[in-house]
């Protein structure tokens, strides 16, 4: 069951989504807040630290104190994907790879959208180039909104920056709440925090009774995307934008794919194909679900996931940015679905035989015939 204080934080996020909050505004005192949520201040200090480390806002002290509602700052952001990427095993040459496809996607034009990868991709560098250095804050108190206000977000990076350095498969123990305590002599207040945090950011899960203790999980996209996505929310991006990137990035990700060595081919064609194959046995109840899953197959097919997470946070902030496109694209299920799985056989055809150029063919007139109908079904409810 999802911690409160994370469900806390949840449901703050969610009212500035819808509008109900806005950038400055404050939410209300430590007491106001541990009234309005019926919590303990244990419990609503943890909310507040979860989101801090969001980039969600800050508690300000004093008499006109009270949580001060921010948004996600680009050096945030950077660090989150970074620090995603290093937990999941990411390598060099995958950065290399990713900063390859960023460029040729990049040129001519510059946007929000590809300014935030490009940053993201050079922090993930200064790591691997063995220059970490910290990214200085804005000078704006109202843009201070950093991870680093409290000792719990501070204990929760060193702990994350040592998985980083010596990765352990999901289920390895990190310790218990009373080893943190010790380790950084901290109290058990505090400790919970750390604990909350890692939780949120899909690093860690807790567990009570016989066993007990604080046990490493596979890192999920979600949080990270999630970063991204509120990020190009509060910062003008427009989702013409986005799409237009993420149909680059898929192109680019079939190129790789038909470039792999024959035996990973393989491998990834059998993968998708596992996918495609009962809808090209007759199934005709075809399912938004059935969409999602073969794109998102193709898209990891280079086997680079960072571009994976970057296409995930362009997929996060489309679903944030147009709460209709779910509408959109269950049309289209239901009207092309034969139409777009052939068109996917003809993608993964491509990638089996080795044949970088048709890939890139067969994806681009899969991009345009899904952008046509996306297009008309705007244009009609415009």
């Amino acid at each position: 069951m999802t911690a409160r204080a994370i469900r806390i934080a949840d449901r703050i996020q969610q009212d500035f989504i819808l509008g109900r909050l806005l950038p400055g505004e404050v939410l209300g005192s430590e007491r106001e807040l541990r009234t309005h949520f019926a919590v303990g201040r244990e419990t609503l200090r943890e909310a507040i630290t979860i989101l801090e480390m969001r980039g969600m806002g800050r508690m300000r002290r004093g008499r006109q104190g009270g949580f001060v509602v921010g948004v996600p700052d680009l050096s945030l952001v950077a660090r989150v994907f970074s620090g995603h990427a290093l937990l999941t095993g990411a390598t060099a040459l995958q950065l290399s790879q990713a900063r390859s496809v960023m460029e040729r996607i990049g040129t001519p034009t510059r946007n929000v959208i590809l300014d935030m990868l490009a940053q993201s991709l050079a922090t993930l560098q200064e790591h691997f180039s063995g220059d970490c250095r910290t990214v200085r804050l804005p000078r704006d108190p109202a843009q201070r909104i950093t991870v680093g206000s409290r000792r719990a977000g501070q204990i929760a990076r060193n702990i994350i920056a040592q998985l980083a350095q010596a990765p352990h498969e999901p289920g390895w123990r990190l310790g218990s709440e009373r080893d943190l305590m010790h380790r950084f002599a901290i109290s058990r207040s505090i400790a919970r925090q750390v604990i909350r945090l890692l939780e949120d950011l899909n690093v860690a899960r807790s567990e009570r009774g016989s066993g007990r203790g604080i046990f490493m999980t596979a890192p999920a996209m979600h949080r990270p995307a999630e970063t991204m996505s509120l990020y190009l929310f509060t910062h003008a991006a427009t989702p013409e934008t986005s799409w237009g990137v993420a149909q680059s990035l898929r192109v680019e990700s079939v190129r790789l794919a038909a470039e792999l060595t024959a035996g990973v081919r393989e491998v990834v064609c059998r993968d998708v194909s596992t996918l495609l194959q009962p809808l090209s046995d007759g199934q005709r109840q075809y399912e938004l679900a059935n969409l999602f899953h073969i794109d998102r197959a193709l898209e990891s097919a280079a086997g680079n996931p960072l571009l994976t997470l970057i296409m995930e946070g362009l997929k996060a902030y489309s679903a944030l940015a147009q709460p209709q496109r779910d509408q959109v694209l269950a049309r289209f299920v239901v009207a092309h679905g034969a139409r777009y799985v052939d068109l996917s056989h003809e993608v993964l055809g491509a990638i089996r035989n080795g044949n970088p150029r048709a890939a890139v063919e067969a994806q681009q007139l899969l991009n345009s015939f899904f952008t046509a109908h996306v297009r008309c079904v705007d244009a009609a409810a415009a």
